[in-house]
């Protein structure tokens, strides 16, 4: 009633307490974390682009560049391939650079298309760890002359911890293949 002293009644149980458990802080980090997975698989990316130009026609490039057997006599760079290029297939592809040891794995070829394109697609153990799409773009610019354009995008966690010497020396790679292959392409069939 109203004037009484309520001062000898017992307090009621306090209400629920907002705190924070264990399980929910854990739940968080969790979260947080494949966030920033996510976003570093998204935007971690390097490319390597490089062009040549080729007193050949895209047809004689192509026959060069679709000549798997032969990429040892030639190729500084991808020193072989086994297998035909066929979109949907794979291929076992070995490259070497001076700066760094062989390493084979197997792309997927995404297109295969005379006289036009070769794309694939690779990976460095297991899928966006550290990915490749590889691709040759054979554009005629003029009778007989073809525009090689030779590019490469890394995605996936480790691209942004790759060291810069491996991108340099990989475009220096890049760039002894094109220059190989120009020289092929243009020596009398």
């Amino acid at each position: 009633m109203l004037g009484e002293d309520d001062s000898h009644r017992p307090k009621p149980p306090p209400g629920p307490r907002r705190r924070i458990s264990v399980g929910a802080i854990g739940f968080l980090v969790v979260v947080g974390a494949l966030a920033f997975v996510v976003m570093q698989t998204r935007l971690a990316y390097r490319v390597i682009e490089t062009t040549v130009d080729i007193d050949a026609t895209p047809a004689r490039v192509w026959r060069v560049l679709s000549d798997t057997a032969r990429y040892g006599d030639w190729n500084p760079f991808i020193r072989s391939v086994v297998g035909e290029f066929e979109a949907g297939k794979s291929v076992k592809v070995t490259i070497a650079s001076p700066d760094f040891d062989a390493m084979s794995f197997e792309p997927v070829v995404l297109v295969a298309q005379p006289e036009r394109e070769l794309r694939w697609r690779g990976k460095f153990l297991v899928p966006g760890l550290f990915d490749g799409e590889h691709v040759f773009i054979l554009e005629e610019f003029a009778p007989s002359k073809t525009r090689l354009h030779h590019a490469e995008k890394f995605t996936g966690l480790m691209v942004a911890f790759g060291p810069d010497s491996l991108f340099a020396s990989t475009k220096a790679g890049f760039v002894a293949m094109n220059e190989a292959l120009k020289s092929r392409a243009e020596a009398p069939p």
